[in-house]
């Protein structure tokens, strides 16, 4: 099977086709042991912020989920959207039960999850081209219900989680799809977008004492902010061996960009579970909660990376 524009090896291929997976998984393997190094020290001395049994659980999450990301972001196109058509599946049924939608607006989100995924495969015209098809047809279900007292609500959180989770997280299809060496800048982004999150949890434990937004997050400081920036830095520096052609510039950019993300799609989650009265957005993970709670930063990330892209290679353009 090939789509129109793609060959049959960028729909599908060994991971190690890719001249970066080598790298990265030994990446992978190294701060997988520096890491367990690190928690068999810190946990013995009774710190870390959290309890044992918790930080042991994130990181068996991380050992399982760090390599399973790497092997699917360089198989292919396919792997990708199967991979972020998962992602969508679960993280709009979590969004689902969350806010207490219908299940025929459940079974719509679902429905959507698969569909964007897909036409993402055809390029971002297919994707953005459907959207108002779509928002037609989720109209129709405060009308057929006949609901005054709720159908409106529902409507609104329903159309908010389509374009919040299967919509973006298309994105990483695209980015794999169109950006010259797409699977790297994914894995890279995913990467970034995690690292900003430990680093946030690092300082915040550490030098944080004024409040970010005491009110969403009240865990979240200034201090976990400069966190954010360095742990997404720090990733992006470790994988430049996958970013042929980075400058130092596009370092600082993209780590800007990711942490910027990380912590908008952080924030934006936060919200979320303040309105629904919940701690986590489920219990998919271990040691984290739901699948949600663990890519609220990537959502966000995906989406300012690939225009991030896009507005560098126009403006390169015109200077040409």
């Amino acid at each position: 099977m090939t789509l129109p524009g793609l060959t049959q090896a960028e729909l599908l291929h060994a991971p190690w086709d890719d001249v970066a997976f080598s790298y990265v998984i030994a990446l992978i393997f190294v701060l997988l042991a520096l890491a367990a190094t690190a928690l068999a020290v810190f946990t013995a001395r009774g710190r870390g912020g959290a309890s044992p049994r918790t930080l042991w659980s994130r990181w068996l999450t991380w050992a399982v989920l760090a390599p399973l990301f790497a092997v699917t972001v360089f198989s292919g196109l396919l792997p990708v959207a199967l991979l972020m058509a998962v992602f969508a599946l679960e993280t709009t049924r979590e969004w689902g039960v969350l806010l207490g939608l219908p299940h025929a607006h459940r079974v719509l989100l679902a429905v959507y999850s698969v569909l964007a995924v897909g036409l993402a495969l055809f390029g971002a015209s297919a994707l953005l081209a459907t959207i108002p098809l779509l928002l037609l047809a989720a109209m129709l279900q405060p009308v057929l219900r006949a609901d005054t007292r709720r159908g409106m609500r529902d409507l609104a959180f329903g159309a908010l989680g389509f374009a919040y989770l299967p919509l973006l997280l298309s994105y990483g299809v695209l980015m794999v799809r169109d950006i010259p060496n797409g699977a790297a800048v994914l894995f890279a982004t995913g990467a970034a977008a995690s690292a900003s999150d430990i680093g946030a949890y690092i300082a915040g434990k550490t030098i944080g004492r004024r409040r970010l937004a005491p009110t969403l997050s009240p865990n979240k400081t200034m201090g976990g902010l400069l966190g954010n920036v360095l742990g997404a830095l720090l990733a992006v520096i470790l994988l430049l061996p996958t970013l042929p052609g980075a400058t130092p510039l596009t370092v600082i950019l993209l780590s800007l960009v990711i942490a910027f993300g990380s912590v908008w799609g952080d924030l934006f989650s936060s919200a979320l579970k303040r309105e629904s009265g919940v701690k986590d957005a489920g219990t998919w993970l271990p040691g984290f909660g739901g699948l949600l709670d663990r890519v609220d930063s990537f959502i966000l990330a995906v989406p300012l990376v690939y225009y991030a892209v896009w507005l560098a290679d126009v403006l390169s353009i015109a200077e040409v």
